[in-house]
């Protein structure tokens, strides 16, 4: 077997180094290969209660440890990508009742520290506003920013009720899904 040993590859001539076809490169760890917005890992938790959940006026972490992502993230010069669905909104039978969500990460399971994942708190606001008392809404928003921390942390869904309490899993029977990306800059 041989080894090549070198601090950089360049084409002899041009730009380009061809590897031949039925040859490939491989990297013998998840980080030994990136290239600008390659995704780098991703994380990702579903949950299926098989229940309604209340979201209140008081703002929560309302799934709590049931919908989270553990990630240890390999650079704060990366971005991250961040995305939730959460299903079946419910107004509870009265108009203008809505929800507002965002992101928070914690780097130590959320016993003491918890911060803003994201630009702001609040990503994506009103959620399901109707005048409508019987209609029914799945919630999907996303963000990215730049990665906070190399720390192990964990990353959850914030959500806050507006104008009373506000219905999620409404019929009982959905999946909730957050996402989480680390895109190599």
């Amino acid at each position: 077997m041989s080894k090549l040993f070198v601090d950089e590859i360049k084409g002899n001539t041009g730009t380009t180094v061809t590897v031949p076809t039925g040859q490939k490169i491989i990297g013998t760890d998840t980080g030994s290969i990136y290239a600008p917005g390659m995704i780098i890992q991703m994380g990702g938790d579903s949950w299926a209660p098989g229940a309604t959940r209340d979201i209140t006026t008081t703002g929560s972490t309302w799934y709590g440890a049931d919908l989270e992502v553990s990630i240890t993230f390999k650079s704060t010069s990366n971005k991250f990508w961040v995305q939730i669905f959460i299903p079946d909104g419910y107004n509870n039978g009265t108009a203008t009742r809505c929800i507002d969500g965002g992101f928070v990460y914690s780097t130590d399971s959320f016993s003491s520290h918890e911060a803003v994942f994201g630009p702001q708190a609040i990503i994506s606001d009103h959620m399901g506003y109707s005048t409508d008392t019987a209609d029914l809404h799945p919630h999907l928003y996303n963000t990215w920013g730049t990665v906070p921390t190399v720390s192990a942390i964990k990353i959850r869904p914030y959500l806050i009720a507006r104008n009373g309490t506000y219905r999620t899993n409404a019929n009982s029977l959905g999946v909730y899904c957050l996402t989480v990306m680390e895109i190599a800059q």
